[in-house]
């Protein structure tokens, strides 16, 4: 069972809008192989995805790749971007048929009257 259920929220700090993000019910935390469950990073029109192209091959393979990323950088007033893990444990042997996983947040905005 999940902890309870943290919220964060992003905000724009001229306008005051901005978003509730809720875990998802079944988002599970981060394990050694998930790393982590939320990234907040400095948009870069470089840094679109972490470079993993491959579903298979070994763990280290497959893993998340975005601590390349991370460099302490000041995001007070900065365009961000979120990068957020669902994390899940997909059993291939589960009965069938199989229905596929549904993980994510909730975004809710608020102050956008």
């Amino acid at each position: 069972m999940r902890s309870p259920v943290l919220q964060l929220r992003v905000k724009d700090k001229t306008t005051g809008r901005g978003y509730r993000i809720i875990p998802g019910p079944a988002d599970g935390t981060a394990d050694p192989y998930g790393k982590a469950d939320l990234w907040f990073l400095q948009y870069r029109a470089t840094e679109l995805d972490d470079g993993v192209s491959t579903v298979g091959g070994t763990p280290a393979d497959t893993q998340v790749q975005l601590s390349k990323y991370l460099n302490d950088e000041n995001l007070d007033s900065a365009d961000i971007v979120l990068w957020y893990a669902g994390h899940f444990y997909h059993d291939e042997h589960a009965p069938s048929p199989h229905h596929g996983h549904i993980l994510g947040p909730d975004l809710r905005p608020f102050n956008w009257q």
